[in-house]
């Protein structure tokens, strides 16, 4: 009787090392994931501050224009 539990032990054990290398790869598949998101985020990041940028310029050479042409007070 001592004997029987141990291979049951086995079969539980080797069950949950299973599911364990499955959640392994799992997650390692959802950090290549989040690391693929935060690289998109961060370019439109820098594509907001690109279009930032441009706006300002736009709004300088306007305020350049209504100047020249007496538009608004200076």
């Amino acid at each position: 009787m001592a004997d029987e539990p141990f291979p049951i032990v086995m079969e539980h054990l080797k069950a949950i090392r299973s599911q364990l290398d499955r959640m392994e790869n799992d997650i390692s598949d959802l950090k290549l994931r989040v690391s693929s998101v935060e690289r998109h985020v961060a370019s439109l990041h820098v594509d907001m501050a690109a279009m930032n940028k441009r706006m300002d310029n736009f709004d300088e050479r306007l305020l350049r224009i209504e100047r020249r042409f007496d538009l608004v007070e200076a």
